[in-house]
């Protein structure tokens, strides 16, 4: 291959890898915008959306919380309807609670210390 050629190949090497990575940024920024949109765009201190169960197509219940309260909602493609209020002690809410990242990280290292210990 004469100098020419390698020249022509790493400039289009480096081409690819350039296109490549936009793509992964782009990715990434729609990806983060979809999740923005899907989430109502922002952030409520009064409404949240605890869970949701598919029942059918199309068709779902939905667990969501208004200041204190929670409701049993129920949706189709065509309608929502209010189902029911529920009673949070009844709820398992505690799988649900927003967590910073320092909390995650302690939770895994007391897990960790503590298959450490039983595998001794």
């Amino acid at each position: 291959m004469n100098n020419g050629g390698f020249f022509s190949a790493v400039v289009e090497l480096v081409t690819l890898v350039i296109i490549f990575v936009g793509v992964l940024a782009l990715t990434y920024f729609v990806t983060k915008k979809i999740a923005q949109v899907k989430q109502g765009g922002q952030k409520t201190k009064n409404l949240q959306m605890i869970e949701v169960l598919q029942i059918g197509q199309g068709q779902c219940l939905s667990i969501v919380r208004t200041g204190k309260t929670y409701h049993l909602i129920g949706s189709t493609k065509e309608e929502i309807s209010y189902c029911k209020e529920l009673d949070p002690n009844d709820l398992q809410l505690d799988a649900y609670k927003e967590s910073s990242f320092n909390e995650y990280l302690a939770h895994f290292k007391q897990d960790h210390e503590e298959t450490q210990n039983e595998n001794k």
